[in-house]
């Protein structure tokens, strides 16, 4: 296989280990396995390094809840189990955390989908009535994914499903009749698309994302309950555009950012895009736009340049939550929203940290460190 990449011509001798489910491919897995074996062998040292890796791995693993209709769903993977299942509880009403050892309702597990404990299962999003699912099953390691539709209510899957393929930004729109979501195809690149529920996915309307090359990458949020579209669009690892898209009022298309040598992370907050980026700033600061002056001499620095490397923000009752980088690692310093200081978050030190609303007066904090798995 030769590629031709910014006019050089490279020979790539190793693309047909891209098919994983070729028979070449597996037996030339399980040769390299056979010889790693003839080598390593069955060593006391090997018997302990496993023994270790099982007990660290088998510590319990708790995946951020997300709360639809009256019930808080979340993946959830006990000591000792090799894959975690995807249960909810009623919504309790104060933040209270969930213990791995307590019992709840499993609403989807993946050793019902295959048995070897190589399947994974996440939750990908739900209708605005809370009453479907959708979710996704990933086999072994490859970054492809399928996706499913289920009916909460009575635990079983629609017929609708995607197959398996790169898939991102997977939404319901919002009255529930369909879904959103972004197919990247290694050939001809990302397109998002729309699936209507009970029709074919092979007959899916491609919305945006014609001429976009295969090395780029396409995410989309859908703010306001479905009314606006705001596009990420990354071309390769260098830089990334930010589009943005009015439905409501005939769809025209807004540019924020575009052709520009630079990386921006946008988020859409009372009607203005704010976004994280480096542009003029190499770590990171946060400018605001208004889509009705949205020229780069319009935008507006409300967090600017400092010392440490900006690596987030969440806006949460009115305030911003910013993630810094100091010392490896994370600080979350509260801003007022025109950018005075208001506080920071206590964290643990060398721990990395994520926070996001979780109604009203609530965040969620997640914690992780070498010496500390997730806790939230």
């Amino acid at each position: 296989m030769v590629d031709t990449l910014h006019g050089v011509r490279f020979r790539d001798p190793y693309r047909w280990l891209e098919d994983q489910q070729s028979a070449e491919v597996r037996g030339w897995i399980a040769a390299q396995n056979r010889y790693a074996d003839s080598i390593i062998g069955d060593t006391p040292s090997r018997r302990q390094i496993a023994s270790r890796l099982r007990e660290l791995m088998g510590a319990p693993n708790i995946g951020q809840p997300r709360k639809a209709g009256s019930w808080e769903y979340f993946t959830l993977r006990r000591s000792g189990e090799e894959v975690g299942a995807i249960y909810r509880r009623r919504a309790p009403a104060r933040p209270t955390p969930i213990d791995p050892e307590a019992e709840y309702q499993k609403i989807v597990d993946p050793l019902a989908i295959r048995s070897d404990a190589t399947t994974g299962v996440g939750i990908e999003g739900f209708s605005p009535d809370g009453r479907l699912m959708l979710y996704s099953v990933r086999d072994g390691g490859p970054d492809e994914i399928s996706v499913r539709v289920r009916d909460v209510a009575n635990g079983a899957d629609l017929p609708d499903s995607l197959p398996w393929a790169l898939y991102a930004s997977i939404s319901f729109d919002r009255t529930g009749a369909g879904f959103y979501y972004v197919h990247r195809s290694r050939q001809i690149g990302p397109r998002l698309k729309y699936h209507q529920l009970g029709t074919d996915p092979a007959r899916d309307s491609v919305l945006f994302g014609d001429g976009l090359e295969p090395t780029s990458f396409l995410n989309v949020s859908f703010p306001q309950d479905g009314r606006w579209r705001l596009y990420h669009v990354g071309h390769g690892w260098a830089r990334n555009d930010v589009l943005l898209q009015n439905v409501s009022r005939g769809g025209g298309m807004i540019t924020i950012a575009k052709d520009l040598p630079a990386h921006f992370a946008p988020q859409f907050i009372d009607g203005k895009v704010w976004m994280r980026t480096d542009l003029d700033a190499p770590k990171g600061r946060i400018v605001v736009v208004d889509p009705l002056k949205p020229a780069r001499e319009h935008w507006s620095e409300v967090i600017p340049e400092g010392e440490d490397v900006l690596d987030g923000f969440s806006q949460i009752d009115g305030k911003l939550y910013v993630t810094y980088l100091h010392d490896v690692s994370h600080r979350i310093r509260v801003f007022t929203m025109d950018g005075k200081p208001a506080g920071e978050v206590p964290l643990p030190d060398h721990a990395a940290a994520t926070i996001r609303g979780n109604g009203k007066g609530r965040a969620l904090l997640t914690t992780t460190s070498l010496a500390q798995p997730l806790v939230t």
